[in-house]
């Protein structure tokens, strides 16, 4: 297993985990839907405008973690490492933020 791909190998594992965690609370629509927002904000950003999740971007967001550990990785050993870090997890923060404050109320 090639260490050059350390982050990457990590979330590819982490995703299928997270995603059955949030199906599991989500009880086949009528749980809790946060974990969802926090874990897969980049799928869920369509509902700020809809009252249903988009399919192209809920694919997308299951990459997303994939694309983060690349992103990461192909940074390592370079000046601007640790703000590829700072950028990533900002941006995910700043997603979660706008999805919980600007989601369409009738989303259920």
């Amino acid at each position: 297993m090639s260490t050059h791909y350390k982050w990457t190998i990590t979330f590819v594992i982490l995703t299928p985990i997270l995603a059955l965690i949030c199906i599991f609370l989500t009880g086949g629509g009528h749980g809790w839907y946060e974990p969802i927002f926090i874990f897969f904000p980049w799928s869920n950003v369509s509902i700020i405008w809809q009252d249903h999740l988009s399919i192209p971007l809920f694919v997308a967001g299951l990459f997303q973690y994939l694309i983060y550990g690349l992103v990461i990785d192909k940074s390592k050993g370079t000046t601007s490492h640790k703000l590829v870090i700072f950028v990533i997890l900002m941006s995910h923060l700043i997603l979660v933020i706008l999805i919980f404050s600007l989601r369409n109320p009738s989303f259920r």
